[in-house]
């Protein structure tokens, strides 16, 4: 089991604050000047709609302090690209059912991004932060922005306990993105190798790249790497953590929080 969550802010380190919010999680991330990972804290299986966890988020003592940037990225797979906006159409697509869509152009094409948070997890952002003082992007177009001056096809998986997130790059244009429910190893490689596939790319050839909860020589990395020529861990300058940190945390783990930081 994994360790997550850590604490080695001190006293007037906090710069920004990095919100990734899932379907029924809320993770935040506390980064110095020099976007280092000081701080990270989960609220797992949670519902928005209750009362009691609400307040617990919103009196959690560290989302209480004033921070230059606070950037809240949504990843759920209810996301669709649009080549134009359409608020019309989007009506037609599931999963955005009582949700309030949001609508972001995405980095480096002509593509929209619709997606939508409920009004439970607007109520909480809007309560934490002063009714829309900080950005809001949806986790593909963090993930377009970190890769945009990168040519090459670029096939990304994120994988966060069951849910594992593929982002697909080709010749420099976001191509795909998707989200998958997952419960075990076999999974993640099905829908992986079923992008590979759909795409008509090579698993001898084109590079897998990884990050979230992995770690090389891993039963998953190694079940992965039976089919898949080329796999690397994220590995960024970029990425780093408190130099308090135990080799136990690895900066790749928290890739999601790093891209929301560096994109922010």
């Amino acid at each position: 089991m994994y360790q997550r969550d850590f604490d080695f802010l001190h006293h007037n380190e906090a710069n920004l604050l990095s919100v990734h919010l899932t379907a029924d999680s809320f993770f935040y991330g506390i980064f110095d000047s020099q976007n280092k990972l000081l701080c990270h804290k989960s609220f797992n299986n949670i519902l928005f709609s209750d009362d009691i966890t609400l307040w617990q988020i919103i009196n959690n003592e560290k989302l209480q302090v004033t921070y230059n940037n606070v950037s809240v990225q949504v990843a759920s797979g209810n996301c669709h690209l649009l080549p134009e906006p359409d608020h019309e159409f989007i009506n037609q697509f599931p999963g955005l059912e009582l949700k309030n869509i949001k609508i972001e152009k995405c980095v480096g094409r002509e593509v929209y991004a619709y997606f939508g948070i409920t009004s439970h997890q607007e109520f909480l952002l809007d309560r934490l932060f002063n009714s829309g003082d900080y950005t809001l992007h949806h986790f593909s177009n963090q993930l377009a922005s970190y890769y945009l001056a990168q040519t090459g096809n670029i096939i990304h998986a994120h994988i966060d306990q069951d849910v594992l997130t593929l982002y697909l790059q080709i010749n420099g244009l976001f191509m795909f993105y998707n989200s998958f429910k997952t419960v075990g190893i076999n999974d993640i490689l099905y829908f992986i190798l079923a992008v590979y596939k759909e795409k008509g790319l090579d698993p001898t050839l084109d590079e897998l790249t990884l990050s979230g909860w992995v770690e090389k020589n891993s039963t998953l990395y190694n079940l992965l790497f039976a089919y898949i020529a080329n796999i690397r861990l994220t590995n960024d300058f970029l990425m780093t953590l408190s130099s308090e940190c135990s080799d136990e945390y690895k900066p790749h783990f928290y890739f999601d929080h790093f891209i929301n930081a560096i994109c922010a």
